[in-house]
């Protein structure tokens, strides 16, 4: 038995009006910039370089309207296109007609992952933004492993439990501090917008707060519930016949220096790209390089208060009661008191960031509980630490075929 939710997720888009990856590149200059970030990214971040993509069969499963298929064309890829919603098609053809690139595009089919199926093979896989939504996720690590050449490439995307922090906490806030009050649903979006006032980026080549609105925090598959545990994702991988190239956020110990012709063992390159992002949590969840350095008995117990902390938050995205934003509230104290006993295994300004955060994270949820929202609105837009609080809610990662 298996829970597929990618069509659910379609729909949900559909419900809203909702253009997900939508950036309105109108212009030849708005494309050249979205494709010179996208290729810098991928670079910079994923040791993908563009000119490597030039004449590779790729496969993007869900590409939307385009814009990272446009970029994939401008470096020189044939592109196979599998896109399941109509409309988003039209958008897609559209501009690949504008900007004279309908013959990068090879084949387009209107159906979903699990669905296609073709006897070719394929240099490269992009399925960006929706495998979270098909469990087990088996079923999609099969299909592009049977899809990929060997040696071949698959990237993908998705929200973190860890890294998605941030956004699950600013979702949960006005439910907690509306709760029973008038038009509490209505006032919630009103509430988000004000707290990320000052904090929104308003580059042109961002999607707009309101797409990111339901797209990241009313999206229900954006949930903790339907997240990925990086952990869990690099045995999965491992098990399926892939291993970890590259990601974003960086889950590889890259600090150990071995001879450079020694070849690591699988096993233990799994327990340590495991354990470093273990250390790394705060990183993902607060932003910045919070990294832990204690002994692996320690480590434990660190990660043991970070599930508790993220499980606490699981349980109030399914129901608000006072109960349970105390419980969470208890879970952060002890994470607060972790870091004041272990502070000599972080880095000082680290530990007296992280004792900032948390410390505004508790007050924040102590001013929830009593419903003051317009206290909370004005302590958190004028905040230094809040202003550079998001975490890492979308990570990618880039898996070999073995």
């Amino acid at each position: 038995m298996f829970n597929r939710a990618e069509n659910n997720l379609i729909s949900f888009y559909k419900e809203n009006d909702l253009k997900a990856s939508f950036r309105n590149l109108n212009s030849k200059n708005s494309l050249l910039a979205y494709h010179t970030m996208r290729n810098r990214f991928f670079s910079e971040r994923l040791n993908l370089l563009p000119y490597n993509f030039n004449n590779l069969n790729i496969l993007e499963f869900g590409p939307e309207s385009g814009e990272n298929s446009l970029s994939f064309a401008l470096n020189g890829a044939k592109l196979t296109l599998v896109e399941p919603n109509q409309d988003s098609c039209k958008r897609l053809l559209s501009y690949f007609k504008d900007y004279n690139l309908e013959h990068k595009i090879q084949n387009l089919f209107t159906t979903d992952m699990l669905n296609f199926d073709v006897k070719q093979k394929f240099d490269f896989i992009d399925a960006e933004g929706f495998v979270a939504t098909i469990k087990p996720y088996d079923l999609w690590f099969k299909k592009s492993h049977k899809l990929l050449k060997k040696e071949g490439l698959l990237l993908i995307s998705f929200f973190e439990k860890r890294g998605s922090f941030f956004e699950r906490f600013i979702n949960l806030l006005p439910k907690i501090s509306l709760e029973n009050t008038n038009d509490s649903k209505k006032n919630h979006k009103s509430f988000i917008k004000s707290v990320m006032k000052n904090k929104f980026p308003t580059n042109n080549l961002s999607r707009s707060i309101d797409t990111w609105y339901f797209d990241h925090l009313i999206n229900p598959f954006a949930q903790i519930n339907w997240q990925i545990d990086s952990q869990n994702l690099i045995d999965y991988a491992n098990k399926f016949g892939f291993s970890l190239y590259s990601s974003y956020p960086n889950y590889k110990n890259n600090n150990e220096v071995t001879w450079y012709k020694s070849s690591q063992d699988t096993k233990k390159f799994l327990e340590d790209t495991k354990e470093n992002i273990k250390r790394n949590s705060l990183s993902f969840m607060f932003g910045g390089n919070f990294y832990f350095y204690g002994p692996k008995n320690k480590l434990a117990l660190f990660d043991e208060n970070i599930i508790k902390i993220i499980s606490k938050l699981s349980d109030l995205e399914k129901i608000v009661s006072i109960t349970k934003v105390e419980n969470f509230i208890n879970e952060i104290s002890e994470l607060r008191s972790f870091l004041y006993i272990h502070k000599d295994y972080f880095l000082s300004e680290d530990f007296k960031n992280g004792i900032v955060g948390l410390n505004i994270l508790i007050e924040i949820l102590e001013l929830a509980k009593s419903n003051k929202s317009d206290l909370i609105i004005k302590k958190l837009s004028n905040n230094n630490w809040f202003k550079n609080f998001w975490g890492s809610p979308v990570h990618f990662t880039v898996f070999r075929k073995k």
